[in-house]
């Protein structure tokens, strides 16, 4: 062993430490004299390194490990003292991996160096960009919001799915590739070429697919053989026909699933970006290997640890691998030329043309792109829609020397608005899907104004009442109604995320408090201004329908169409104008919504001077004015506050105005620079210009548009995988306003009231009933408006505000439905539809219409109409397995439970009633000791057959 190879190494690396130096040395010594033990040949470790470069030692040791995470003592032959062995047979695995780069430091490659300097590049290029950072652990700032958030909540997304109790291996492996696509977020590292390309190979291939899925979100960091496995066998798969798994690609899926489950073994991982990497640090390519190999993992293991390292050595303080991700994906990341690249009309007339020419879907998939959701452009007016961001990528290969970018070159800032801006700016017409006069097969028009609606949707169970409301409330909301039952839902959660739409299921406990308002208990912490009080006290919360209220009648506009501004990459701030309890400070809120600026106290020194751009400065600068307070520091209020308004916030950022932390009432878009603005009495001298795109002096509750409540800090970034974007985007848009249109239409909102016949109707809705009547709504000429009890606010419901409600007639009669509530809602009756069964039936190879006319033909003659079978019992039946088991266990307990136990009318029905065929029908014996010549009937026992047979649904057909 060349110990003063080893010494200079770690010298370098910077582990110096006396103590760390002899421990590193005092196992690599070890694991030299037991070299014969561990089952090799060689004389010393530097010819185990001449022959593999030690590659069979660690495998080696990492078995020792695995051994002992069994309860197995073969790790005895390196730590015959130890009882817990586990985390230090990997550092000496890692620790043999330093001493194998020591020799190569030795042999002269000088690694060491470029090592050095290359991480040097890095941390100045990640400084650039994540200006103020401080360490990993930071709760905030643009490293937060960029990286990490979204990383933990994929994270916990990707855990749920890989351990879900009882799911099938494939359904767990889709839920785990689904919960990193990149198409649910830019930054993920799963793609969706594969994902597509997976879904057009053959059933069985997906489920091998995706059950090596599930096997990679289980494997420990230590069980690399069967990593190994797994990548062979999406090689595999690729042989077999899943051409998008190539090299690069099976790299990128195992290591960051691997690295997901695994965030101290392995990271995220893309093949193009650890190229580079590799390049950078080593001066050449990681992974060289045409398919996937473990010494290549290995040595990309133990680059990223190093890193993690010398990230640990400058303070950072990661505390996994995912923060060495983040730190490459940050420094690596490749800037956006798109900014700078000028486009010309003929480039982008060029790329609608071939458009046109070879058709969207051809277009779209030529340049890498999904299909558009919200924009499209025309070359002239009532040409053909064509895709908007999709056709500025297009277009950048028509420039000269240009090259297309794709989907992917467009995420980390360019998007959709900057694609429409580029074609705004070049006089192309932007067009949105709801702008459309879809009338295709794909898409149903809808009117511009639909009236109040009070909608009840009735029938027995099974007819698809729950299903409806989905259409019903997409077309309310002034949306296409799309043909296509997926691309509706994808409405329908759209619309839902925006706030648009709620949906609540009615019970028996369901009260007033529920739906519209009651008290609750809070304590003083829940206060911005109350901070010093004990106890609690009782306050005003609203119900779903009282918020859904609020949001219909604070729309003063469309918040979708052209012009649409969204959150995109901005940051978002929340901010406090003011003490929103304190009267004397209601002037602040009032002068910074007038005047079209956002304010600040925290003393009156002028910040403008460049050197603020540091919280040094800034301690300075309140020293210098007598400030002596010991806990001066980086993080106190009258420093950190100032620093963010200054430097953090920056224009086009949106700052969020709160009103406690319970609630906000007014959101803004950043437009200027930091000004300072003395006032005569002092106080709130620090300012930015600010457009208010949405005020509401009541305020809304934060949960609204965030998952937390507001925290009493003046002002600091939120967290984005906290915010809800399409509700805040959709606040921002609601009171645009069309100069040139007279009047401005608001946004349609919609309740969706399942099982609306299942609680006390008088008790929910209280002095409310009266007020749901269309004429009676805000607006309308026959305008009520009622004083709320509990809160004493003046209430009264919004013309844009739709209600559809679900009735189960089965569970209890419509004629017993409340008469005030029949009054004020239109009915629409949905009975089964066996016709609808056309599909299933074939599958199933019985004859289902046919089958549900019976059954409920008898229903309705043994008891009435309403307690029929709706066609959703049958209609997702693919075998007549599936069907049998569909008769068994949801069918025949609903029969049982009409007819309460009374198996002879169960029997009549399914026309068995001798049980020779879905049910089985056993005599009972009298108990001993009754006379058996009385003249008794015969009783029965009944059940229902495990098995049918062939002819089990005779009687029905």
């Amino acid at each position: 062993m060349d110990e003063k190879a080893f010494q200079d190494y770690l010298n370098w690396k910077g582990a110096t430490s006396k103590d760390a130096q002899a421990t590193r040395m005092s196992a690599v010594r070890k694991i030299e004299s037991s070299i014969e033990a561990l089952g090799f040949q060689f004389a010393d470790l530097d010819e185990a390194f001449a022959a593999d470069g030690f590659e069979g030692l660690r495998a080696r040791i990492r078995a020792l490990r695995s051994d002992a995470l069994t309860g197995g003592g073969d790790y005895r032959i390196l730590m015959p003292e130890s009882d817990n062995p586990k985390k230090r047979l990997a550092n000496w695995s890692n620790w043999l991996g330093d001493y194998g780069r020591a020799l190569t430091w030795r042999e002269g490659e000088n690694g060491a160096d470029r090592f050095h300097d290359g991480m040097e590049k890095l941390r100045r290029t990640f400084i650039e960009k994540m200006p103020g950072f401080e360490r990993f652990s930071d709760e905030e700032g643009p490293l937060h919001e960029q990286e990490i958030a979204y990383k933990r909540e994929a994270r916990g997304a990707f855990l749920i799915a890989s351990a879900a109790p009882g799911e099938p291996a494939e359904q767990r492996g889709r839920n785990v590739y689904k919960s990193l696509l990149l198409s649910t977020r830019p930054g993920l590292p799963l793609g969706w070429r594969t994902q597509g390309a997976v879904a057009q190979a053959s059933a069985d291939l997906q489920r091998r697919f995706y059950e090596t899925i599930a096997r990679l979100s289980e494997i420990d960091g230590d069980e690399l053989a069967e990593l190994e496995r797994c990548a062979r066998e999406l090689e595999a798969l690729r042989d077999q026909g899943i051409e998008t798994l190539k090299r690069g690609e099976i790299l990128n899926i195992a290591i960051s699933v691997f690295g997901t489950r695994n965030i101290h073994d392995a990271c995220w991982f893309k093949a193009r970006i650890f190229d580079r990497l590799g390049k950078l640090l080593l001066g050449r390519r990681l992974f060289v290997s045409p398919r996937f190999e473990l010494k290549d993992f290995e040595e990309y293991h133990d680059l990223v640890g190093r890193m993690r390292e010398a990230l640990d050595d400058w303070g950072w303080s990661p505390e996994s691998l995912m923060d060495v991700q983040s730190f490459i994906w940050v420094a690596m990341s490749e800037e956006d030329e798109m900014a700078d690249e000028e486009l010309t009309r003929d480039a982008v007339e060029a790329a609608m043309i071939e458009c046109e020419a070879i058709g969207v879907d051809a277009f779209l998939t030529k340049h890498g792109f999904g299909k558009p959701r919200d924009y499209w452009t025309r070359r002239q007016k009532d040409g053909q829609l064509l895709p908007a961001k999709a056709t500025v990528g297009a277009a950048y290969g028509f420039m000269p020397n240009g090259k297309s970018k794709n989907a992917r070159e467009f995420s980390g800032g360019f998007g959709e608005q900057k694609a429409n801006g580029i074609l705004q700016r070049l006089g192309f017409e932007i067009v949105t899907a709801k702008d459309m006069n879809m009338t295709g097969s794909n898409a149903v028009a809808t009117d511009a104004v639909i009236p109040p609606t009070n909608l009840i949707l009735y029938g027995p169970p099974g007819t698809g009442k729950t299903f409806a409301t989905a259409e019903q409330a997409v077309r309310l909301c002034g949306e296409a109604v799309p043909a296509d039952r997926d691309e509706l839902m994808a409405s329908y959660r759209r619309l839902s995320e925006a706030k648009r739409i709620e949906f609540v299921t009615f019970h028996q406990s369901m009260s007033y408090e529920d739906f519209v308002e009651g008290k609750q208990p809070v304590t003083g912490s829940d206060s911005e201004e109350d901070v010093g009080s004990s106890g609690f006290r009782l306050e005003t919360f609203p119900g779903i329908f009282r918020r859904i209220a609020r949001r219909a009648q604070t729309s003063g506009g469309h918040s979708e169409g052209p012009g649409t501004i969204k959150v995109g990459d901005r940051q978002v701030f929340k901010m406090s104008i003011g003490e929103a309890a304190d009267p004397e400070d209601a002037y602040l809120f009032e002068e910074a919504v007038e005047q079209g600026h956002t304010l600040l106290g925290f003393g009156d020194i002028d910040w403008s001077d460049d050197k603020y751009s540091a919280r040094e400065a800034i301690i300075a600068a309140h020293r210098e004015r007598g400030d002596k307070e010991e806990e001066l520091n980086a993080q106190t209020g009258r420093v950190q506050m100032p620093f963010i308004f200054r430097n953090w916030m920056k224009p086009s950022d949106l700052i969020i105005v709160s009103k406690g932390n319970g609630l906000f009432r007014a959101i803004g878009e950043v437009e200027g620079d930091y000004e300072y603005h003395p006032r005569p009495e002092g106080r709130y001298a620090h300012r930015r210009k600010v457009k208010w795109l949405w005020v509401d002096r009541d305020g809304v509750p934060v949960s609204e548009i965030y998952r937390r409540k507001f925290s009493m800090r003046t002002i600091y970034l939120l967290a984005r995988g906290e915010l809800n974007v399409p509700a805040l985007e959709r606040y921002m848009n609601s009171q645009r306003r069309d100069p040139s249109a007279a009047t401005s239409t608001p946004d349609p909102f919609v309740l969706i009231i399942d099982e609306i016949n299942r609680a006390n109707i008088s008790k929910v809705f209280g002095e409310l009933i009266t007020l749901l009547e269309p004429d009676k709504r805000i607006g309308q000429p026959n305008e009520i408006k009622l004083r709320l009890p509990y809160s004493g606010d003046e209430f009264g419901v919004p013309s844009n505000l739709h209600i559809i409600g679900t009735m189960n007639t089965a569970d209890r009669s419509i004629a017993l439905l409340d008469t005030a509530l029949r009054r004020r809602f239109e009915f629409a009756e949905m009975m089964p539809d066996p016709d609808l069964l056309a599909d299933a039936a074939q599958l199933c190879g019985v004859d289902l219409p046919r089958l549900l006319r019976t059954l409920n033909e008898r229903i309705e003659y043994l008891f009435d109409r309403e307690h029929q079978v709706g066609h959703a019992y049958f209609i997702s039946c693919q075998s007549r397995a599936d069907l049998d088991e569909r008769m068994r266990k949801r069918v025949i307990p609903l029969l049982t439970e009409y007819f309460y136990e009374d198996w002879a009318k169960v029997a009549a029905i399914l026309g068995d009633h001798d049980g020779t065929r879905i049910l089985k029908r056993e005599e009972l014996r009298a108990p001993a000791g009754l006379d058996e010549d009385a003249d008794m009937p015969p009783r029965w026992r009944w059940s229902v057959r495990h098995g049918f047979g062939p002819d089990a649904y005779s009687g029905l057909l």
